[in-house]
């Protein structure tokens, strides 16, 4: 009998047992749980199933009797047969896909060129098969078709598993190896994307406007409208320098609408001239509402600049505006000349506006399967957090480089459990005699020097180690891998509170 139990949803017809499973390494660490596996079978598994049709399927290991202690899903296959091995895996499945290359442009400067990215491709038939798997390849200088083709062409190159040949090895009889992925490699599977949460523009140039220094410009008000379900703004940036050295300051507000017109303040700041530049590239102001203002979709809102002082020709303010109008929402942006607010024309103001939301309700957002979530099946916040985060992300990283970033932030955990749900936990201090300990070798052995079994995953958990006859030191592992029969920590941190 098998000293294991290896499920693989995919092979429920067949009783993995008996072909003699070997689990030859385990690995789990943090964030995330369970990291890696490999299982051997005997080769005559390959005779009774396509092994290609198990990628991707539900994967479990279990010590005989026990319960998991591994789970994921399965990677990669390999087969050895006579003289001949191959292997199939889904390292460089991608079944959505875009490509970004870069073109002349009218304003490039003589053989420069701009970057661009075409719309995305998908193979809907290997989505269901695999999950969403995204990439983004880059192809350096391309016309628009050219750039086109070569994204359906890498589209159709990637949306199978490739199958691999491989040296044979010669100490070995004919096997089946399993490789494994924890479910937490599935978050790098698709980028992070929110799209609402960020109202403004990215540029940096734009026409100057003079204000505060004649009756016809004396404030400027900019309407807006939130984006998506509406969200709390914990971030202002405006483009404001000064000229002349005046000597009062400038208010700016973020106003609720009436009738059209700037209305009731929300949260108001106030820049002295003294903090502000005159140097251009020094032109942006960030400001942050000591409590975020909730903005609600399809309202208006304003953003609007006055001084405090006098009127000034020679010592006022200059504003900036984006000719791309991204902020722009009727009536778009007034001046106000001492006894009604007109328009300015064309364009908006230079400026930003950044929703944020609490981080663990960010984190449960990406993690969703609206996110990159896909193959979890819920978030379980056991710690909140009060730190808030930005709403808004560009898809430029995975969710998983987005998660394992923002974890970090406020020294968060986060697991993956074998029902799939995906816990998020505040790391805890250790306590005050670790049940572990951890032995000159990297072995993790229990108190009465008995090494741990694989009955419970030991990531998260504090070991002892020993640096003199009567003091060890608590650390808490990271990166824990089981090989040979043998459990050794391969990663580890001090608990910060020891010197």
């Amino acid at each position: 009998m098998s000293a294991w139990t290896i499920k693989l949803s995919a092979c429920h017809h067949l009783p993995l047992e008996g072909f003699h499973p070997q689990v030859e390494a385990l690995t789990w660490q943090l964030p995330g749980g369970a990291d890696a596996a490999q299982v051997r079978l005997d080769g005559a598994l390959a005779n009774q199933d396509d092994p290609r049709r198990w990628l991707g399927a539900e994967m479990s290991i279990s010590p005989a009797g026990g319960a998991p202690c591994w789970w994921g899903c399965l990677h990669g296959v390999e087969v050895q047969r006579g003289g001949m091995r191959w292997r199939w895996d889904l390292a460089q499945v991608v079944n959505r896909c875009a490509v970004r290359y870069r073109a002349p442009t009218p304003w490039s400067v003589e053989g420069g060129a701009a970057q661009f990215q075409t719309p995305w491709a998908e193979d809907e038939r290997s989505q269901r098969r695999f999950g969403v798997r995204e990439r983004v390849f880059a192809i350096g200088e391309a016309s628009q078709d050219e750039a086109l083709a070569r994204r359906d062409a890498l589209l159709a190159e990637h949306a199978a598993p490739r199958l691999q040949f491989l040296p044979a090895l010669s100490d070995r009889e004919d096997f089946v190896l399993l490789e494994g992925r924890g479910w937490w490699h599935t978050l790098g599977w698709r980028y992070a994307l929110c799209a609402q949460g960020w109202l403004g523009s990215a540029r940096r140039e734009g026409t100057s406007l003079s204000w505060g220094h004649t009756s016809s410009v004396q404030r400027l008000a900019q309407a807006f409208t939130p984006d998506g379900d509406g969200w709390d703004c914990g971030e202002i940036w405006v483009w404001l320098v000064k000229t002349g050295a005046p000597a009062d300051s400038v208010e700016l507000s973020l106003c609720a609408d009436s009738g059209g017109l700037p209305g009731a303040v929300l949260s108001a700041f106030t820049l002295p001239a003294a903090s502000l530049s005159r140097d251009p590239a020094l032109g942006w102001v960030r400001l942050r509402p000591s409590t975020p203002v909730h903005l609600n979709n399809r309202s208006r809102y304003w953003l609007v600049l006055k001084r405090t002082g006098a009127l000034d020709a020679q010592n006022a303010y200059l504003a900036r505006l984006d000719a791309d109008g991204t902020l722009e929402t009727s009536p778009g942006l007034l001046a106000f000349n001492g006894s009604a607010w007109q328009s300015v024309g064309a364009g908006s103001l230079l400026a930003n506006l950044f929703g944020e939301e609490a981080l663990t309700v960010h984190l449960a957002r990406l993690l969703g399967q609206n996110g990159g979530g896909q193959c979890l099946r819920g978030v379980f916040v056991r710690a909140p957090s009060s730190k808030r985060v930005r709403l808004y992300r560009n898809g430029t990283r995975t969710a998983l480089e987005e998660v394992q970033a923002l974890l970090a932030l406020d020294n968060l955990d986060a697991f993956v459990t074998p029902q799939r749900f995906v816990v998020l936990e505040r790391r805890s201090a250790p306590p005050a005699v670790p049940h572990l300990m951890l032995d000159a070798d990297g072995i993790l052995r229990q108190q009465d020097g008995s090494p741990w079994t694989l009955s419970i995953p030991p990531v998260g958990r504090w070991a002892g180690v020993r640096i003199s006859a009567s003091r060890s030191v608590p650390v808490r592992l990271e990166r824990v891998a089981w090989h040979g029969g043998v459990l050794r920590v391969q990663g580890f941190t001090v608990w910060a509170g020891e010197s």
